[in-house]
């Protein structure tokens, strides 16, 4: 019979410090992260560039139109805007 072990005895054994949330699941460790598109008819675009975005990491929060809520970016604005923005703050 198979014994279910924790994820801080994982990580002991493995010698992994931290596990993200999307790398836990059935496929195992480092399984790709799930993509999401656009429904039928709804076109998301960058909010800085203005090109059509195929597809996201996350499902965006949208209003009853299926709009997005919030400003959505491309991949290489999305990169450029986080090199802007200077390095994380650790608290």
């Amino acid at each position: 019979m198979l014994q279910m072990r924790s994820i801080s005895f994982v990580r002991k054994i493995v010698g992994i410090r931290s596990i993200s949330m999307y790398q836990r699941d059935s496929a195992g460790f480092g399984a790709q992260r799930p993509m999401f598109t656009p429904k039928d008819g709804v076109v998301w675009t960058c909010a800085q560039c203005g090109a059509e975005i195929t597809e996201l990491p996350f499902q965006p929060r949208t209003d009853a139109n299926g709009v997005p809520s919030a400003p959505l970016y491309c991949r290489d604005c999305h990169r450029s805007r986080m090199q802007d923005s200077g390095p994380r703050r650790r608290y």
